[in-house]
């Protein structure tokens, strides 16, 4: 007997909890990819020319994804989180595999004093990166 499953995906409220009204920390920004960008990815560059960031320097840190861009996207215009206040869930971020905990977490460092504040997955259990399990 066949059964049919369903599977939900990522969805924003999975990754930005509040941000400040109108939307006025997102920009559009133009991404060009080879391979899937989850929603979440932090980007480096900037409106023109946003890719994951490279690891190499916090504060080349741009914005977060938000949403997923599809292997092979070219020139695509999308949302990215540049600034807060915003609330954000950590575990939600992407990262490049071969990213260290020193790397993380001088990015999360970077994003904070963008004004963004990480929470756990419910809004009543604020915290700040350095109090992170």
């Amino acid at each position: 007997m066949a059964t049919d499953s369903l599977t939900k995906g990522p969805v924003l409220s999975d990754l930005l909890k509040t941000e400040q009204p109108h939307f006025l920390g997102r920009e559009a920004a133009s991404v060009t990819t080879a391979a899937a960008l989850p929603m979440g990815t932090v980007l480096q560059g900037g409106p023109a020319a946003a890719v994951q960031w490279d690891l190499t320097d916090p504060e080349d840190i741009y914005g977060i994804l938000l949403v997923t861009v599809p292997a092979g996207a070219a020139a695509l215009k999308v949302p990215v989180l540049i600034a807060g206040p915003a609330a954000v869930n950590p575990k939600a971020l992407v990262w490049k595999a071969s990213a260290t905990a020193a790397q993380v977490s001088g990015a999360l460092e970077r994003l904070k004093r963008s004004h963004f504040v990480f929470t756990r997955e419910r809004m009543t259990d604020s915290l700040y990166p350095d109090q992170l399990d």
